[in-house]
């Protein structure tokens, strides 16, 4: 196994870099209670605006830190405003929109994410949505997000994509980083679907959020597949965006990506595991389940390049400073194995300055 691991080390070659976290809205809401306002974490460009917390809407424990609390009363009067104004022109516009939900009820309507304008574009979960999750609107076909409200008590992880690069344009939702249903986008405009974006509302509703929300995310681009599973499970950072992916080049492969690194890092690990049975992201060591191979690999000495223990040098072409990949074949002895990957930072004199999502990888 250490000599599969070493391979590493001596191979590198520069790929595409991977998409980085929500460019529109990101509203991780762990705000402390009685909050007003919520910061707005998408990366796409300018400093968004803070969301604005209107009427009953607190803040508790949630999903990742805190999360944002709705008790099902009037929606045009009890929501988060985003601050991001929607402007879907058509079908022919991406866009992909997540967030994690617990309800406290699974009967009444509730709606969980829409628009504050003459738009009807929506999210409604409950007897309202055939006792399902239901996203429907002016311009765009109606699409059964999933058939069940979790129970109460339970997160699930939604996504809902808009894709145009089908023909015609296809609606794709997602339960828990999974697919799990589709509709032709066939109208030919969503122009109306206009105004600025709710969380636990839209502008019409008569009820809104009955339950809990968190980490809510909106792209102006239709991800993939791959894209929503790699990082559901986790609280996305605008430091170390960190990939370890499989290519589907061949049995084998491995590509390493580290982007946006923390700010005074001088150095980093990638630790290993090879213990892939608890749920990715929730183990004890940084998000991994310890094994022989995280323990041995610490002891790796600093070397440019060496994805698993580096120096942080701008410009110097190779990882992290460049994607490094193992080319397919390579790793070929571990077929049928699943690692998980995350990297950790440190500063002058070793301090920890921060790490990276966790991230499995099915060889």
């Amino acid at each position: 196994m250490l000599r599969t691991l070493s391979t590493f080390v001596l191979l590198s070659t520069v790929i595409v870099r991977a998409q980085g976290g929500p460019d529109a809205v990101y509203l991780k809401f762990n705000e402390a209670v009685g909050a007003s306002t919520v910061v707005n974490s998408a990366s796409g460009g300018p400093t968004p605006p803070p969301g604005v917390v209107v009427g009953n809407m607190t803040f508790v424990a949630g999903r990742y830190g805190n999360a944002v609390r709705g008790t099902g009363g009037a929606g045009n009067t009890n929501h988060v405003n985003s601050g991001y104004f929607l402007n879907l022109a058509s079908t022919a516009t991406p866009w992909t929109m997540e967030w994690w939900f617990q309800p406290a009820s699974v009967a009444a309507t509730q709606y969980l994410v829409g628009v504050g304008g003459p738009s009807l574009f929506r999210v409604s979960a409950g007897a309202g949505a055939g006792n399902g999750i239901v996203v429907a609107g002016t311009g765009i076909n109606s699409l059964t997000v999933a058939s069940a409200v979790p129970p109460v008590g339970v997160w699930v992880h939604v996504a809902v994509v808009n894709d145009p690069s089908t023909s015609p344009p296809t609606l794709r939702s997602y339960l828990n980083g999974i697919p799990w249903s589709s509709v032709a986008n066939t109208p030919s405009t969503a122009s109306a679907v206009t105004g600025p974006l709710y969380v636990g509302s839209h502008g019409a509703a008569t009820t809104g959020l009955n339950g809990l929300m968190d980490d809510f995310r909106w792209w102006t681009t239709a991800r993939t597949a791959a894209d929503i599973l790699a990082n559901y499970n986790d609280e996305m950072s605008a430091d170390n965006a960190f990939t370890a992916t499989s290519t589907g080049g061949g049995v084998g492969d491995l590509v390493l990506d580290l982007d946006r690194i923390s700010t005074g890092a001088v150095g980093g690990y990638t630790l290993v595991s090879t213990d892939a049975t608890w749920a990715v992201g929730t183990g004890p060591l940084f998000g991994l389940v310890p094994s022989a191979a995280t323990w041995s690999l610490l002891g790796t000495p600093s070397v440019l390049g060496n994805p698993l223990h580096f120096p942080v040098i701008a410009g110097a072409g190779v990882y992290p400073d460049a994607p490094f990949t193992v080319p397919a074949g390579t790793l070929s002895a571990l077929a049928g194995q699943s690692w998980d990957f995350v990297v950790v930072l440190y500063g002058t004199g070793g301090a920890y300055v921060g790490r990276s999502a966790a991230r499995r990888v099915a060889f």
